[in-house]
Formats: C-alpha cells, sequence, structure tokens
C-alpha cells in the first residue's frame, strides 16, 4: 500500500455537467500512511449543517489533477520556502476555483515529500472545518504514484462521459515526455530545486546549470539548484562560492572515515544521518562527549579555526587524489558552530558519492542537510546519553545549561534535541 492515495469514492453530476469541473465532482479522500504509521485522512472536516464529522469533502477533481500537473517538478523537489509563489505552487488551498479546498502542503527533499495539513479554527463558507493537524513523509515514489492515478481517474472519468479535455491529456503528454527523457529530466529537476517551472529558466541557464554540474558532480549540483534562492539566484554567484572553497587554505583529513553501511530501504534522512553517526562512533571507540582535541586531531586541524566562506553554500571539495584531504571553507568563529559544522561537514562527506568533487553543506531542507544535521547532534551529542543526563540533571534552564557546557554544544542543540524527541514540549524557549 502506497503512502499517499487520492481516493475518489464516488462520482458525481453537477445541474449542468458542461465542462470538466462539472463533469468531476466527486467524493474526495486524501488518506496518508503507511507500514509504521496508521492510515488516516488529511480531508477530515466537521460539516456544520449536517453535525457530522466526516473524512472526504465534496470537489470537482479536475482542477485538482490539472493543478498537481502543472506543479508536479516542484511539487516532487522543491525544499520549503517562505514566500507567495511557493505557496501558490505547494498548497492545495490555493487552487480556488469557487471551492474551499484543504489547507494541504507539500515540500519536497528530494527523496521524500513532505505532506502537511494545518486544522482551521472556525468553518469556511462552505460551512466545513478542516480538523486534521500533523505532517508525514510521503516517499517521492508513492508522491508520484499517486498523482498519475488521479490524472488517469480524471481522463478516464472525461471519457466516460464523452467529454476528454484536450488541455489536461497536453499536459500529461508533456510532462511523460519530460519524465523518459534522461536530459530533460535533469533540467527540469535543476529548474524545480532552483524554484522554476519547467520552462521558466532561459537555455543560457539551464546549459550554465549543465555546466557547473561539471564542477560539482552529479549529485552535488542539485544541493547547489537548492540555494540559488538564498543566492539571489544567481549561478555566478554560486560558482564563485564553490571557488571559494576549491581555493580555501584550510585543510581536512577524512582518511579515517569509513564507507557506510546502507540502511532500510524507507529510513528517513534524520534516521540515516543519526545511525551511521553512531556506526562511527562505535567503530571508533570514539569518546562522550567528542571535545574539541580529539575532534581536532581526527580532522588534522587545532581549535579554534580561522573562519571563511558564506554560511549560505560552504562545504568541501575532493582534491581528486587518494589521501582523502578535502579543502574547506569554515563560515563561523564560534567554537560550538565550528565544532557543529565541521560535524556536519563529516557527515555530508559519508553521504555523499565519491563522484561528487563538492560537498556541500548548505542552510536548505534537502535530505541530505537533514542527514547531515542529524549525524553532526549525535556525534556530538548522542541522544542515550543526553537522556540519560537530563534523567539525572532535570530539565529546567540550569540543566539545559549543564548539558550544553557537558557536551561541548549550545544549548539550542541541547534543547531541540529534547523536542525533536518529544522529552520537552514544542513551545519551550532556550534562553537568549
Amino acid at each position: 500500500m502506497q503512502a499517499l492515495d487520492f481516493k475518489i469514492c464516488d462520482w458525481h453530476s453537477a445541474p449542468s455537467s458542461v465542462g470538466p469541473s462539472d463533469l468531476t465532482l466527486g467524493s474526495l479522500c486524501v488518506e496518508v500512511g503507511g507500514p509504521a504509521v496508521a492510515r488516516r485522512s488529511a480531508t477530515e472536516v466537521f460539516d456544520i449543517a449536517a453535525r457530522t464529522v466526516r473524512q472526504h469533502i465534496y470537489v470537482p477533481i479536475y482542477p485538482l489533477a490539472k493543478w498537481l500537473l502543472l506543479n508536479w517538478w516542484r511539487l516532487r523537489w522543491e525544499p520549503e520556502r517562505q514566500s507567495l509563489d511557493w505557496q501558490f505552487s505547494h498548497s492545495i488551498a490555493s487552487i480556488g476555483d469557487g471551492y474551499v479546498w484543504p489547507p494541504i502542503t507539500f515540500a519536497s527533499d528530494g527523496v521524500f515529500v513532505q505532506l502537511t495539513v494545518a486544522p482551521e479554527a472556525t468553518a469556511d463558507v462552505a460551512g466545513i472545518r478542516y480538523l486534521r493537524d500533523f505532517s508525514i513523509e510521503i516517499p517521492g515514489a508513492d508522491f508520484e504514484a499517486a498523482v498519475d492515478e488521479l490524472a488517469d481517474a480524471v481522463s478516464q472519468r472525461l471519457r466516460a462521459c464523452q467529454r476528454p479535455d484536450r488541455e489536461l491529456e497536453l499536459i500529461r503528454e508533456e510532462l511523460a515526455e519530460e519524465r523518459s527523457d534522461p536530459e530533460l529530466t535533469r533540467a527540469c529537476r535543476h529548474q524545480a530545486y532552483a524554484g522554476f517551472a519547467p520552462g521558466d529558466a532561459s537555455d543560457e541557464w539551464i546549459a550554465t546549470a549543465e555546466d557547473l554540474m561539471r564542477t560539482t558532480g552529479p549529485d552535488a549540483v542539485d544541493e547547489v539548484m537548492a540555494v540559488l534562492p538564498n543566492l539571489d539566484g544567481s549561478l555566478a554567484t554560486a560558482r564563485e562560492r564553490i571557488e571559494e572553497i576549491r581555493s580555501s587554505q584550510i585543510v581536512l583529513d577524512l582518511s579515517w572515515t569509513r564507507t557506510p553501511t546502507p540502511g532500510p530501504e524507507l529510513e528517513l534522512p534524520w534516521q540515516r544521518g543519526a545511525r551511521l553517526a553512531t556506526e562511527l562512533r562505535t567503530d571508533l571507540h570514539l569518546p562522550v562527549p567528542l571535545g574539541s582535541s580529539k575532534l581536532g586531531e581526527l580532522l588534522g586541524v587545532a581549535f579554534p579555526i580561522g573562519n571563511s566562506g558564506s554560511r549560505e553554500l560552504c562545504g568541501g571539495y575532493r582534491n581528486g587524489s587518494d589521501d582523502d584531504r578535502i579543502r574547506a571553507t569554515v563560515p563561523s568563529t564560534h567554537p560550538h558552530s565550528q565544532r557543529f559544522y565541521l560535524s556536519r561537514l563529516i557527515g555530508c562527506s559519508l553521504l555523499t558519492s565519491p563522484a561528487d568533487q563538492l560537498i556541500p553543506v548548505t542552510t536548505t531542507s534537502t535530505a541530505l542537510q537533514k542527514a547531515d544535521r542529524s549525524f553532526a547532534q549525535e556525534l556530538l551529542c548522542p541522544w542515550e546519553a543526553l537522556d540519560a543526563f537530563t534523567d539525572e540533571r532535570g530539565l529546567d534552564d540550569e540543566a539545559i545549561e549543564d548539558a550544553a557546557n557537558h557536551f561541548d554544544v549550545s544549548e539550542l542543540l541541547v534543547l531541540s534535541t529534547l523536542v525533536n524527541k518529544h522529552k520537552v514540549p514544542r513551545h519551550r524557549r532556550w534562553r537568549s
């Protein structure tokens, strides 16, 4: 069973029944869940007039299918951003067309598509109130299959009504061509990562992105595309940042790292990062806590390290030899930030392919960055050790400060870890 299903419970007929929207009125239930997560409806509503809770909504399916197809590349690949344009391309509520659509958004990390649904405090003009409040990670393949199945259902419905829609079929044909051609797929994916719909970027932009891939490597270029909006959308600026990394005077030794073992097929990025950190710490018998002297000894550097580089796009660059040394930028002078950043860089080096010259550490929410942050947290502040420490010392502000000093990390890292592990509530605030 796939983790996402646009389930059409019944078809209905509008009084006029002339346009594709009228002909595809239906009872829609957006179901999510999987082997480890119970199935639930993202379209659960309270119907004010009927005074009942139901799992489906009454909407025309055609506008939904068309919206999903038109925004397919960005929905499948673009990370979350804070912009109105992003909301229009990623929130079902933006469809409009005279209907009150569910407050469901999709944000991709490249591997999983996160579906988030938010509850409504009051009923809308249609007399219904959306009730659900959760997020769930949908495997990319399951998202693709769910959209394909919905588009098939709409096309079949219109043909059954003897009103096939040429516009919808043209969109489907174009998308199928893009997905089946490796070069077109790569170009569309690059544009989506950067926040463009396919065709919005110029031929020159696409050619420049292809050229940049020869400098970064085939997978690392996706990370560069994803961080472009934080670089004013400039490929030239991205190239400058990469050249800063290539020419950095800071050289790190990664010869002591190991080839990572494969994990479960549907392992979440944060789970993968934490697992690799645990395995590395166990294999090398690293102490807990991991002090700066030992971390510096492993990397062949002494703290503090001179800072250089941009926070938005930094990282390391493999020199192409067999000695596992990389050049790297370090975008902070703060000891805690340097330790966390270099731990992220270690994780990123394990998580990326040797075919990638660039080891990108960025501010985006891609699967790679989620995994390397989790790796750094587990390497410097292992959850089992932090859990035991706070069991003994407590969870008040003083205990959080003590834990941060013990593990030589920031209070923010300690508190965010405790929040993510549900040991303290999400509304808990750290001291400024």
